[in-house]
C-alpha cells in the first residue's frame, strides 16, 4: 500500500467508506460493487483498499481486542504479533527508559512495548505502514516517536536507547521465508543491532537452531493455545538463562537453570502417556524436564514420555494407555471395537501414514470415541489406543505431525 492510499483511509471520508462495509458484504466483489455506488466519485484503488482493510478488521479480531478500530494492511497484519504474545514479551522492558521499535509495522509490539516502558520510539522503512502504526499508537492512547527510515541506518537512534525489540520481515517478494538469514534484515545484521544496546530482543522463526546464533543470548521458545508461536532472542540485561519455554495459554514458564543435567533414560512404559507441548520439544528440554518429573522417554527421536502413575504438569497432554501394541490395522480395528469404539481422533509421530488415511481403512462398529496414537519405536510402528487424564486436554484435539 502506498503512502497516498493510506492517508485517504486515515481521512474522514476514507473513514466512511470502510465504516459502510461494516456488517456488509464479506464478498470482495460485492463489496468492491456496492462501494461503487455509493461512492462513485473515489477512485477504485482506494475503494479496493478500503475493502481490504474492512477484511483485515475482521480477520484481525482473533489478535487484537480493538481490531475494529485499528489500521491494518492484508501483509501488515498477518507479520503483526497478537497482542498476548505481544504483552508477554513487553514484560521484559517494563520499568526502563528508552525503547526502540525497530521494523515496528503497524505497531502491534509498539502498543504493548508504550505501556510498559517510560519511552518509546518507534522506526519502520515502509511509510503507510508507519502512518497506521502512529494511528493505531494514538488509538491506545501511547505517546511515541516514530521516525521513518532503515534501523540499520540510523545508529543515532540506538546509542540513545536502553534497549531495542526489533521484528524482522520474513516475507521477500511476497513469500513467507523460514530461514532466519532470509529476514530483513538477516540474522546476522539483527545481532550487530542487538549487541548495539543494553538489551534487546528480537523475533525468529521457530526453524532457528541455536548453531545459526552467534551473540550471547537466551532463546525462548513461545506456545499459545494454537501450538509453537515463536522464537524470540533476548540479549544483554534482557537474557535470563540459555534457553526458556512459555506457555501463554497455562500461564507457565521453564528455565535451562530450573532442570537436571542429566536426560530421562528411555525405554518408556507403563500406564500413562504424555504428549509434550510443541515448544518444550524445539528447545531441546523434554529430555531433562521428563527426567525431573520422573519420566522416561520413549524414544530419543520420538517425543513422547511415559510413567507407571499420573503425573500432572502444564508441559505435557496426560493420557490414560487402554490399549499398546505393535501396529496391524487388523489388530487396532479388532481392539477398537472391543472397546465400542466407533470414532477416533489419531495423532502420529515418526509414522508414514496421515491421520485420515488410518481412520478411513479402520472398521468401527461401536459408538463411543477414542484417541490413537501412532508413533515409530526402533524400526518398527505402535499403536497406543488411549484416553485424557488432564486438563491440558480441555484444549481442541489436532493431529500431531512430529
Amino acid at each position: 500500500m502506498d503512502i497516498s492510499t493510506a492517508q485517504f483511509l486515515l481521512s474522514s471520508c476514507g473513514r466512511e467508506i470502510v465504516a459502510a462495509l461494516e456488517g456488509g458484504a464479506r464478498n470482495t466483489l460485492a463489496a468492491g460493487t456496492h462501494l461503487r455506488k455509493l461512492f462513485p466519485d473515489v477512485p477504485p484503488a482506494f475503494l479496493a483498499a478500503a475493502v481490504e482493510l474492512a477484511e483485515a478488521r475482521e480477520r484481525g479480531k482473533g489478535k487484537f481486542a480493538r481490531a475494529g478500530e485499528m489500521f491494518f494492511t492484508r501483509e501488515a497484519l498477518e507479520q503483526a504479533t497478537g497482542e498476548e504474545a505481544a504483552k508477554h514479551r513487553a514484560e521484559r522492558f517494563r520499568g526502563l527508559g528508552t525503547v526502540c521499535d525497530a521494523c515496528c509495522g503497524i505497531g502491534g509490539d509498539t502498543v504493548a512495548l508504550g505501556a510498559a516502558a517510560e519511552r518509546i520510539i518507534c522506526v519502520d522503512k515502509d511509510p503507510a505502514r508507519l502512518l497506521f502504526c502512529a494511528e493505531n499508537l494514538r488509538l491506545h492512547c501511547i505517546q511515541a516517536q516514530v521516525t521513518e527510515g532503515d534501523i540499520l541506518c540510523l545508529p543515532e537512534i540506538l546509542k540513545e536507547c536502553d534497549a531495542l525489540f526489533i521484528d524482522p520481515s520474513r516475507r521477500k517478494g511476497g513469500k513467507r521465508s523460514l530461514d532466519p538469514f532470509s529476514m530483513e534484515p538477516p540474522l546476522d545484521r539483527v545481532e550487530e543491532l542487538l549487541a548495539k544496546v543494553p538489551g534487546g530482543g528480537a523475533k525468529l522463526p521457530t526453524s532457528v537452531r541455536e548453531e545459526d546464533l552467534s551473540i550471547k543470548h537466551e532463546l525462548e521458545w513461545v506456545s499459545t493455545a494454537d501450538g509453537l508461536k515463536e522464537a524470540v532472542v533476548w540479549t544483554g540485561n534482557l537474557r535470563r538463562c540459555a534457553v526458556s519455554v512459555s506457555l501463554l495459554h497455562r500461564n507457565a514458564c521453564l528455565r535451562n537453570t530450573e532442570l537436571p543435567r542429566e536426560e530421562a533414560e528411555t525405554g518408556g512404559a507403563g500406564e500413562y502417556l504424555y504428549e509434550p507441548d510443541p515448544a518444550l520439544i524445539r528447545s531441546g528440554l523434554l529430555g531433562r524436564k521428563a527426567a525431573a518429573l520422573g519420566m522416561k522417554l520413549l524414544s530419543r527421536k520420538i517425543a513422547y514420555t511415559m510413567s507407571e502413575s499420573l503425573i500432572r504438569d502444564d508441559f505435557f497432554r496426560g493420557y490414560r494407555v487402554l490399549s499398546r501394541m505393535k501396529f496391524n490395522l487388523k489388530r487396532l480395528s479388532g481392539e477398537l471395537n472391543a472397546l465400542g469404539i466407533g470414532q477416533v481422533t489419531v495423532k502420529k509421530r515418526g509414522f508414514p501414514l496421515l491421520p485420515e488415511e488410518v481412520i478411513k481403512k479402520l472398521k468401527l462398529r461401536g459408538s463411543g470415541h477414542a484417541i490413537v496414537i501412532l508413533t515409530r519405536l526402533g524400526k518398527g510402528h505402535e499403536a497406543f489406543i488411549v484416553e485424557p487424564v488432564n486438563s491440558y486436554e480441555t484444549h481442541p484435539l489436532t493431529p500431531s505431525l512430529y
